[in-house]
């Protein structure tokens, strides 16, 4: 199916995306959703505006500006001040080695079109602020909650941007010594920096103080009943405009890639490469954490709406980077899938798909809803389920996508579901866990008398369990032994309907299954009014 965008009017832009999401969120929802500018002068004065919030996890609360000793006016200050008591003239010069910019993108794809540059670190906020509440996002005031907040970033002096439709700010210029120099001079002039800036007490001192910043993040599960390691995590560590990173091992330990000479402020921004996870619908999650001068030992508890987030980078890990038993890793050709976490009880079900068809790029790819008190497993398996979606869609495309038979799509995603998390739980966790996988399905199972399209076909033809075996009504499973990776690589491509899902099975049948044992299951699936 194909639509020229160009001929219809913005109007008819809303109303087919509109109409295009109600599809989706039919048939792929879980019930139960640069051009550098020249220096602009005084730019690191600008209002930011104090943002309110009552908890931890509102929004970020920006205090005053601070004096960064990183200003590449401030070293040179210190520089100099350095090189007229030496009363010598083999002080080293030095040079601006970092750009502190700001960017603000137009819209979604102007973001996505950023942060298609993966080496750059971007945040929400400003550097040159104090935090006095930590929060779990940002947005600027002055920038309608619709509409991507401003992006700062540093990069070094030579660094070329991708090519964006809007300028980049430049807020200041800066000097950051490197980590690995020996010359005692830089220890010296990164001390009488922060010295003149007030940020370093009048006796104190920063020589021999160098270390290297690590944490160790963790998470409540309720299967497993106690805080588990997180893995691939992407840690920061930031003083001011200088900011290290490290991404957490399986044990949910990093050492961040620099060091320091005194405290610094951590935090997590719950993204990577190939995803990010929002606070609603457009708001970046993040997790700020303390500013200390040792190790980041963090247990994300129960109750905390960052647990929903940690469970839902999981899950995210696992399917992008983890073991996937060989389901297509849900990987877009073109920007970050957004994924959306919505603290509620919402009217559309608990997860949603939205996949690629987004033509604005305003509405996640991905949605989950749960309130921040609900079981860390029911959102792991959630997410795996939507992301499963979207792995469907891409083995797929779009437009056979568009036309499957509504049981394939959430009998596949289903699948997916319980044959992850259990591996999830069982193999890589090493707990006893059956995640539930629809074995009471029948036809007719819902209040209505229709049936539901959630079913337990693609589960079937894995399990060792027959669910027919002592009631008639449930499907007659003499099946297994088929792997989640065949099914995908066999049985999905092909699977438009459940006729041709029983035509690839009967010519593609393991060993000890007959055709008379794939009639026998499909029979209870065939003529049936499929509903949500």
């Amino acid at each position: 199916m194909g639509y020229n965008f160009a001929t219809i009017g913005m109007k008819n832009k809303l109303v087919f995306m509109s109409l295009m999401m109600f599809f989706l969120l039919l048939n792929s929802c879980k019930k139960d959703e640069s051009i550098l500018s020249n220096e602009i002068l005084g730019q690191e004065n600008i209002d930011y505006g104090n943002s309110k919030s009552s908890s931890n996890e509102g929004m970020i609360v920006l205090g005053n500006r601070l004096n960064d000793p990183y200003k590449f006016e401030n070293m040179l200050t210190a520089r100099n001040q350095l090189a007229n008591e030496r009363n010598d003239n083999n002080t080293p010069t030095i040079n601006i080695t970092h750009r502190y910019m700001r960017y603000k993108p137009t819209n979604e794809e102007d973001l996505d079109l950023l942060k298609a540059d993966t080496n750059l670190l971007l945040w929400d906020y400003p550097l040159h602020y104090e935090i006095t509440n930590a929060g779990t996002y940002y947005h600027d005031p002055s920038i309608a909650d619709s509409l991507p907040t401003w992006q700062y970033f540093v990069i070094p002096i030579d660094y070329q941007l991708p090519a964006l439709p809007s300028r980049c700010e430049l807020i200041y210029n800066l000097y950051i010594p490197d980590d690995n120099n020996s010359n005692t001079f830089y220890d010296d002039l990164e001390e009488r920096a922060y010295l003149i800036t007030g940020n370093l007490a009048s006796g104190e001192t920063m020589k021999n103080k160098e270390w290297t910043p690590s944490a160790v993040i963790k998470a409540y599960d309720d299967i497993i009943g106690r805080y588990i390691p997180i893995q691939g995590v992407k840690v920061t560590a930031r003083r001011f405009t200088k900011a290290r990173t490290g991404i957490t091992n399986a044990n949910g330990y990093c050492e961040v890639n620099g060091t320091f000479k005194n405290s610094v402020n951590y935090s997590i921004k719950w993204e990577r490469a190939y995803w990010d996870i929002r606070n609603g619908a457009i708001l970046q999650a993040y997790y700020n954490g303390p500013n200390k001068d040792g190790q980041w030992a963090l247990n994300i508890p129960k109750g905390d709406k960052s647990l929903m987030f940690a469970t839902i980078h999981r899950a995210a890990f696992k399917f992008y980077y983890g073991n996937s038993l060989g389901v297509r890793r849900p990987i877009l050709n073109i920007g970050k899938t957004k994924i959306a976490y919505f603290d509620d009880d919402a009217s559309w079900g608990t997860g949603c798909c939205w996949g690629t068809w987004d033509i604005t790029s305003i509405v996640p790819n991905t949605m989950i809803a749960y309130p921040k008190s609900t079981p860390t497993n029911k959102v792991f398996s959630t997410t795996i389920h939507e992301l499963g979606h979207q792995s469907h869609l891409i083995t797929l495309g779009q437009n056979l996508y568009f036309n499957l038979h509504k049981e394939i799509h959430e009998s596949w995603a289903d699948a997916i579901e319980w044959r992850l998390t259990n591996h999830h739980y069982n193999d890589e966790l090493g707990c006893i866990y059956n995640h539930p996988s629809n074995q009471s399905w029948h036809p007719g199972n819902l209040a209505n008398g229709k049936t539901s399209c959630y079913t337990p076909l693609f589960i079937d033809l894995m399990d060792n369990y027959d669910q027919g075996l002592n009631n008639s009504t449930y499907p007659d499973d003499r099946i297994f032994g088929y792997s989640i990776s065949y099914i995908q690589n066999t049985i999905i491509p092909v699977g438009r309907s459940l006729e041709t899902v029983f035509t690839i099975l009967d010519l593609n049948r393991p060993n000890g299954v007959n055709g008379d044992d794939i009639r026998m299951l499909m029979q209870k699936y065939w003529n049936q009014d499929y509903s949500r």
